[in-house]
């Protein structure tokens, strides 16, 4: 849950055996019930060496140790820094593949009101791997073609509006603006604001959707504009392959998935 990954603290224990979840569902609702419980061992057995957190912001949390410290802190009394006593509910929830997406609220005597929030849950092999493509901001981990990027004024990168800075590897610099959000369709927006390339009126959208006869997932990645009298195949190709392909296969083999 997106509180969690704002409290930190040092590990005082070992950490515990693996606990293999018959599904993606019951990793996340193993995950909800250890975290009202407020019980490390049970949070710490979901997590695989490999396991990844990418916190809206584009800051990573890697390791089953690190994730360890992180619940620690959060497993601590509210005076001393902690989250004790929160209860997260889960108000939506939406499974396409192994990834399970979850709108909540969280509720504490400390809190003066209810606190919302949405996370997208990547599970493999009944435990819980990463949380993975919903940052904006994220592409420069795993996109070929981008080396840095950055979220402007120092935004939220979950945010509608937001606008992420980045640059290529051929040192070009460009900025696109989230348009819209949606954690329960899986789906996101976004349009181009300033590029050196002439892809002019550019708006691309991205929706994953389950494939229920072999439990995986299909992922859309479309886009739409204008460019300059005669150069359609060559930008076209250029958006589709360096682009659109080289992403598809570049998130495949981040996750260790087959192509």
């Amino acid at each position: 849950m997106g509180m969690v990954l704002y409290a930190t603290g040092a590990m005082a224990q070992d950490l515990p055996p693996l606990a293999i979840q018959p599904n993606a569902e019951r990793v996340t609702f193993e995950h909800i019930d250890a975290l009202n419980a407020c019980d490390w061992n049970r949070l710490m057995a979901q997590y695989p060496e490999e396991v990844l957190f990418i916190l809206p912001n584009g800051v990573w949390i890697e390791g089953r140790k690190n994730i360890g410290d992180v619940f620690a802190g959060f497993c601590k009394p509210r005076e001393e820094g902690g989250f004790k006593g929160a209860t997260f509910i889960a108000e939506k929830v939406k499974t396409v593949g192994d990834t399970v997406n979850v709108s909540w609220r969280v509720e504490a005597d400390y809190l003066a009101e209810p606190y919302k929030g949405a996370d997208a849950y990547v599970t493999r092999d009944g435990l819980m791997y990463a949380q993975v493509l919903r940052d904006f901001n994220g592409h420069d981990r795993w996109h070929p073609a981008v080396t840095t990027s950055q979220i402007e004024r120092g935004g939220s990168a979950d945010r509608v509006g937001a606008v992420r800075r980045f640059r290529l590897k051929d040192g070009s610099e460009l900025r696109e603006q989230l348009l819209t959000l949606s954690d329960l369709e899986q789906t996101y927006s976004y349009c181009l604001l300033d590029t050196p390339i002439p892809l002019f009126n550019y708006v691309a959208h991205v929706r994953l959707s389950p494939v229920t006869d072999d439990d995986t997932t299909l992922w859309e990645w479309q886009s739409r504009f204008d460019v300059p009298a005669g150069r359609d195949r060559e930008l076209a190709a250029l958006v589709g392959d360096d682009i659109y392909v080289a992403g598809f296969k570049a998130v495949s083999d981040f996750m260790g998935l087959e192509a």
